[in-house]
């Protein structure tokens, strides 16, 4: 799940639950998700238009999928239950080859 407003770290608290896109978001053990963060223009219009990403910082949240299943939104949120945030420019992306791995 990615957010487009950092730094309010807080922002996805607001955000509708992923899990009824589940299959889109969801990635696999040793797998690769082409789909998650797959945008209708490229990352680097995103960020030069200051609209879609207007800080020079995307946030991407990584949640397990048997807590975003099993657990409402609402307790995911008032407890982050996040595994990891990552803060990431555009240059970050770029020099990652545009892949994000986890752990």
């Amino acid at each position: 799940m990615g957010d487009l407003y950092y730094p309010d770290t807080l922002d996805f608290i607001h955000s509708s639950s992923p899990e009824p896109e589940s299959t889109i978001y969801k990635v696999y053990p040793n797998k690769n998700n082409t789909k998650a963060l797959r945008r209708r223009v490229c990352f680097e219009d995103a960020f030069d238009d200051g609209m879609s990403i207007p800080s020079d910082t995307l946030m991407v949240y990584v949640f397990d999928a048997e807590i975003i299943e099993k657990i409402p939104w609402s307790s995911v949120t008032h407890y982050y239950l996040v595994l990891k945030r990552y803060d990431l420019s555009l240059q970050d992306l770029q020099r990652m080859n545009w892949t994000i791995t986890y752990p």
